[in-house]
């Protein structure tokens, strides 16, 4: 038993140590499934020290707390929201992403919590303080530029380590780790030693990310409260979601299909957003007024236990938590901070149970053969048997639920394997790499729509390289045919998976756009693409001005015209709109209304900018056409009198889309990257 307490007391303080550690200092390497393959296999290390522990013991340990009801129901109303989810990408997105986290942390509890001893948390907050020492140096060298000389930079990057939304996370959790530290030099016997070095490594870090945020450029951008309530309550008008939520990693869609128009500024208008402004609004909307309710008792029940206990050890985590579910007011969730609150959850929960509080404990029981045939428990302190199978049935269930997790993270592990080094091929330029791993991330996670996007963007370069050569062959005409015709299968496919997701639908268009001059039913196919991206993202003007472009490669001058109206509606100052409805004017042949929108984009432009020449260029243009440029038709000078673009403050009406485009038969569609505000093209 000696050797089994050591094992646990080690497992604890690097577990504590390494986990902090992944998820900060490889946020951007480590894709979600990575991230939920490395906690799937924390938690079966835990039950395992477990089911050691009930061996050795010979009998079953089965301990209680006081949250233990609300804390299920939360595991359950978070489980019952991906279950309910729409299409195969949603649930895979969810599961993989911070749902997923959820749900391994709730179990990575309820084993820690059977399996730990007080002395296993002191172990977890020597290893705590190790996790602060390391990330408040690198900390330290990634403010002087010296963290690369450390570390490569294909592990991570040192500029993008102490900036914007990272740095707000680990300046956060060196926060949490100083009230940590600092409570156990006040009121441990235990560990002060590590306790000062705790705090000082917190303090230093704290310190040069603090000065790292003031710097200019380096302040994330996080969605304003305001919008991020407002779309909830939108959520919360539907009465399924109004109980149970979104579910997890799906707020992305419904902040686009909800944009409030103040998110149509510069700082904003090229920001997808998937999460919520902080964690409480997140939960609030990802879990609805069930899981919130739940999640709230949870944290009231501990809070009871805590402030009831007597001035002991267990009061050294009740400012941490605190610190912790202050911080969901301020940042949005991440996998580190689930953990972080989990973690400290299960480290509190210990130290209750330990000194006997009142709702924390443990009872052993033993396996003995009941008169009926079927295996009970009995308590060691009581000969009577009494049946209980709850126990039995709830090991068998979680390890149908591991098996779960660990086939479907193992795959989805291995896709992001894959796309990683695609990722890496296709920046070194290496194509047929690139090729080859993308279709083997697809191959092994079949239902992430993000893969099959790549796949389909390779795809459509290779066709491009190809074509490019000045010598084709029949061969190459053939491989290029080939690869359009996959690229425009797997961009359907992501828009299968995902059909909610307008980024898909966007990308599908795109495609479609490239490949017009060569395809008659391109133009048709394309444009229901870019009509199913802007139903599912309307109040989004940078998506509109890609619908636009895509028209007036059509040469549907006319109904570009009424999207970039529409962008400017949605944003009045927008000089990209101006811009490309002078180049649908041109197309129009209608020179002086061109010349208009150019001077009007010339007024939202940076002076000097590159932006400003190519306008300016543009105008050069039109003064180099003979003036016997023609009004087109009676059509035309309709429009021109119904659409003609405005200036700012005269708000153009529209209606919301034109008729002729309502004809075109629904199709799938596609993701494309939109222009900057102010960017021309």
């Amino acid at each position: 038993m000696n050797t089994f307490n050591k094992v646990t007391f080690c497992f604890f303080g690097i577990v504590s140590f390494l986990i902090p550690l992944l998820f900060f200092l490889f946020g951007s390497n480590f894709f979600s499934a990575t991230k939920i393959f490395i906690l799937l296999l924390v938690t079966i290390g835990v039950f395992g020290l477990w089911a050691a522990k009930n061996f050795l013991m010979r009998g079953l340990i089965v301990s209680r707390f006081n949250f233990e009801l609300p804390l299920s129901g939360f595991f359950i109303v978070v489980l019952a929201g991906i279950l309910l989810l729409p299409s195969p990408g949603a649930y895979t997105d969810a599961i993989l992403g911070k749902g997923g986290i959820i749900l391994l942390s709730l179990i990575f509890f309820v084993g820690a919590y059977h399996a730990a001893r007080a002395e296993d948390v002191l172990a977890a907050t020597r290893g705590l303080a190790g996790t602060v020492w390391v990330l408040g140096i690198l900390s330290i060298l990634s403010y002087l530029n010296l963290v690369n000389r450390v570390a490569p930079t294909w592990i991570f990057s040192g500029s993008e380590f102490v900036r914007g939304e990272n740095a707000c996370y680990l300046a956060a959790f060196f926060s949490v780790a100083v009230i940590l530290f600092g409570a156990q030099i006040a009121m441990r016997k235990k560990g002060k030693v590590i306790a000062a070095l705790g705090v000082a490594g917190a303090g230093a870090g704290l310190i040069f990310l603090a000065i790292s945020l003031m710097m200019p450029g380096n302040q994330p951008v996080f969605m304003p409260f305001s919008a991020g309530w407002a779309i909830v309550i939108e959520i919360f008008k539907n009465f399924r979601r109004l109980i149970l939520g979104t579910s997890f990693n799906q707020f992305g869609i419904y902040s686009s299909f909800f944009r409030p128009q103040e998110l149509n500024v510069d700082k904003y208008i090229f920001t997808n957003f998937s999460e919520i402004s902080n964690g409480i609004l997140e939960i609030l909307g990802a879990t609805g007024i069930a899981g919130f309710f739940l999640f709230c008792v949870m944290l009231i029940k501990l809070g009871k236990s805590v402030l009831s206990s007597p001035p002991s050890q267990a009061r050294v985590f009740a400012l941490p938590l605190a610190a912790v579910v202050l911080t969901f007011f301020f940042l949005p969730l991440s996998p580190a901070l689930i953990f972080m609150f989990f973690f400290l959850l299960f480290l509190t929960a210990v130290e209750l149970r330990e000194e006997k509080a009142k709702g924390y404990g443990s009872q052993k029981l033993r396996l003995i053969p009941a008169t009926d045939g079927f295996l009970s428990f009995q308590t060691m302190q009581s000969e009577s048997a009494s049946s209980q199978l709850a126990p039995l049935i709830f090991c068998v269930v979680a390890g149908l639920t591991f098996l779960v997790f660990l086939w479907s993270a193992l795959y989805s592990l291995i896709g992001e394997v894959h796309y990683f080094q695609m990722a890496r091929a296709y920046a070194a330029n290496q194509g047929n790499r690139a090729y080859e791993e993308a279709n083997l991330a697809v191959g092994a996670s079949k239902n992430r729509d993000g893969f099959y996007v790549a796949l389909s963007q390779i795809n459509f370069q290779l066709a491009l390289t190809l074509n490019s050569q000045k010598k084709l062959t029949d061969k190459n005409r053939q491989d290029i045919a080939i690869l359009i015709n996959q690229a425009v299968a797997v961009a359907t496919r992501a828009t299968e998976l995902n059909p909610d997701r307008a980024a898909n639908f966007e990308n599908l268009g795109n495609l479609y756009q490239q490949i017009m001059g060569a395809e008659a039913s391109a133009k048709n196919l394309g444009a229901a693409a870019f009509i199913r991206a802007v139903n599912l993202d309307p109040r989004n003007p940078a998506l509109r001005i890609r619908f636009a472009q895509f028209l007036i490669a059509a040469k549907e001058y006319n109904n570009a015209l009424a999207q970039l109206n529409q962008a400017l509606v949605l944003k009045s100052d927008y000089a990209n709109a101006y811009y490309n409805a002078g180049l649908a004017y041109r197309g129009l042949n209608q020179k002086d209304n061109a010349e208009n929108a150019y001077n009007l984009a010339l007024k939202f432009v940076k002076k000097g900018s590159g932006d400003e020449m190519a306008i300016k260029q543009e105008i050069e243009n039109l003064a180099k056409i003979d003036g016997e440029m023609q009004e087109e038709s009676t059509e035309s000078a309709k429009l021109d009198k119904e659409s003609k673009i405005s200036e700012p403050k005269e708000q153009p009406k529209l209606d919301n889309m034109k008729k002729e485009l309502l004809d075109i038969a629904p199709t799938p569609g596609v993701q494309g990257e939109a222009t900057g505000a102010g960017k021309v093209n």
